[in-house]
């Protein structure tokens, strides 16, 4: 998530001495450590729909499930990266990108890939349509459309 935004927000815990610190990525969560529930229940949710398992009884999967899909359609985390003002999309519209860069930098760091011809032509028509603060909107509902679609669930 963070690759695909260019937000990359750490996430707080206490280690297994019950020291403060935090951790830039979910991954890097050792298994006996949960993120503190007061600075991020969004994140131990996500964590906890995509199957993390513990280190007791349940295994980490890579299943998917329904859950999965709503989190990535209503997290809090989530939705707060695409909308950051440091945003990988919001970046690029600073720096004056064009519609076609914008489009292109965005698939390939959401989905690892370019657009096909026929996606780019859509979604450059929709960042081309928007104009003013409409146009950051069009940026940010992009992102989220790709995270959305089931290319990303499967590839991260």
């Amino acid at each position: 998530m963070s690759a695909a935004t260019g937000v990359w927000e750490p996430i707080a815990i206490r280690d297994v001495q019950g020291s403060p610190r935090s951790v830039a990525r979910a991954g890097q969560l050792p298994d006996v450590v949960e993120p503190l529930e007061v600075a991020a229940p969004e994140v131990r949710s996500l964590l906890d729909a995509f199957l993390r398992g513990n280190r007791n009884d349940t295994a980490r999967s890579d299943e998917l499930a329904l859950g999965q899909a709503l989190m990535l359609l209503n997290n809090a985390a989530i939705l707060r990266r695409i909308e950051s003002p440091s945003s990988l999309g919001h970046q690029l519209l600073d720096a004056g990108a064009s519609p076609e860069v914008i489009v292109e930098r965005l698939y390939v760091a959401t989905l690892g890939r370019k657009p096909a011809a026929e996606e780019a032509a859509a979604a450059t028509a929709i960042l081309v349509s928007a104009s003013g603060e409409g146009r950051g909107q069009a940026v940010e509902d992009l992102q989220y459309a790709l995270i959305n679609k089931v290319e990303f669930v499967f590839n991260h």
